[in-house]
């Protein structure tokens, strides 16, 4: 068998070596890396730890504090406030009259006042009695628009809410005759 002849269709023969397998990292790079990785999140521990701690103490022991003075302050006004209520009159607006008299005389002076009143209503009471609901309108029936002869506007149909008034009947307006002359 003969050789056949290269033509340029062929490939020329490869002259580059075989591929190698990849260069292997050292084991003492990872290991450093391992432990730099290591060391790294106990310090990021450590840092939590430190700041939480100091947070929490430095929370609680302001806080016993705000609450010692809101305790101190509270007693201070409730004890203002029973000087006020309890001891002898005083002037609170001398310019306008105004004084200011202990609860236990203020209550033997206004009880008299109030059993000498018959109760009355703070305000006037309607006696009127209930308006009637308005005939519903249909709104096919040309509603908003006024009927040959009669000036009067149709409300539009509406559709009332639960716990509203009904709107009060529209009465048509009045119609002027047109003067006759005789």
């Amino acid at each position: 068998m003969a050789a056949s002849p290269v033509t340029e269709h062929d490939e020329p023969a490869s002259t580059t070596p075989p591929p190698t397998a990849p260069a292997r990292r050292s084991g003492g790079s990872l290991f450093l890396a391992g432990i730099g990785f290591a060391v790294l999140l106990l310090l990021i521990g450590w840092l939590t730890y430190v700041v939480f701690n100091h947070y929490e103490t430095n929370f609680v022991d302001a806080e016993a504090k705000r609450v010692e003075f809101r305790q101190k302050v509270l007693a201070d006004r409730q004890t203002e406030d029973y000087k006020l209520l309890n001891d002898a009159p005083s002037w609170f607006a001398k310019d306008k009259g105004m004084v200011r008299v202990p609860i236990s005389q203020a209550v033997a002076l206004t009880i008299p006042k109030l059993q000498a009143e018959k109760p009355h209503p703070a305000y006037p009471i309607s006696q009127s009695p209930p308006q009637p609901a308005a005939a519903p309108t249909s709104p096919d029936k040309g509603a908003g628009t006024s009927a040959p002869g009669n000036n009067a506007v149709n409300p539009p149909a509406s559709n009332p809410t639960v716990g509203q008034p009904s709107p009060a009947p529209v009465a048509p307006a009045p119609t002027a005759a047109p003067a006759r002359s005789a």
